[in-house]
């Protein structure tokens, strides 16, 4: 390679109070299946886009998703040159990837994070990214893997929490099992109807 990649990190944030937020257990569940999929669905639906391999969205299961991560030809180095994105790791909540240009960098990190403003409201996901030095050196990923958690936590202070994006202004109802504002009617087991956010919607359609 002719110039060092670079290694993004997409890590979700926050993953205790996002989960149990309410005690609704189907809110729990969907909350986690959430968080898996910030760092497994989202970033290989991502990476199938920009590398033209629709086969990497092909699986069902934790075993599905280890034999794609391990096959050369789904998801080859980096420094083969044929793609420009290798994936290292996609586990619940995190994933860490290799992208052979910043730009390629960004646009994986601002197609995940999209998905999940529009599907995981409330869901603190964020990404960072930096380039690897000395990439022909033994360390050199080590040290990028640790510099880019560095990196992702020197940044995190500076990133408006969930609530913060669920501003109250006008007055709305609050939602009847998050406190959140709410954004829609919704029916419980019992038919009736009450007031419900975003956030919870989404939990209990996962």
């Amino acid at each position: 390679m002719t110039a060092s990649p670079y290694l993004v990190l997409l890590e979700t944030s926050g993953n205790q109070n996002f989960i149990f937020s309410t005690n609704k257990l189907k809110e729990n569940i969907g909350a986690s299946e959430l968080t898996y999929r910030a760092g497994t669905r989202w970033v290989l639906d991502a990476v199938a886009e920009i590398n033209e391999t629709p086969e990497l969205r092909q699986w069902a299961n934790s075993q599905d998703l280890r034999g794609i991560l391990r096959n050369k030809d789904l998801n080859p180095a980096i420094e083969q040159g044929h793609k420009p994105l290798e994936i290292i790791i996609a586990t619940s909540g995190k994933a860490l990837i290799l992208a052979r240009t910043e730009e390629t960098a960004k646009d994986l990190i601002r197609r995940v994070t999209r998905k999940a403003l529009e599907d995981a409201p409330g869901l603190n996901l964020s990404g960072v990214f930096v380039q690897i030095q000395d990439w022909d050196q033994t360390n050199s990923l080590d040290e990028a893997i640790r510099e880019v958690h560095k990196t992702f936590e020197e940044t995190q202070p500076y990133r408006p929490t969930a609530e913060a994006r669920f501003l109250r202004l006008p007055i709305i109802a609050d939602c009847s099992f998050s406190g959140l504002p709410a954004s829609h009617l919704d029916y419980t087991p019992e038919n009736e109807r009450v007031p419900i956010s975003r956030v919870s919607a989404s939990k209990r359609e996962a």
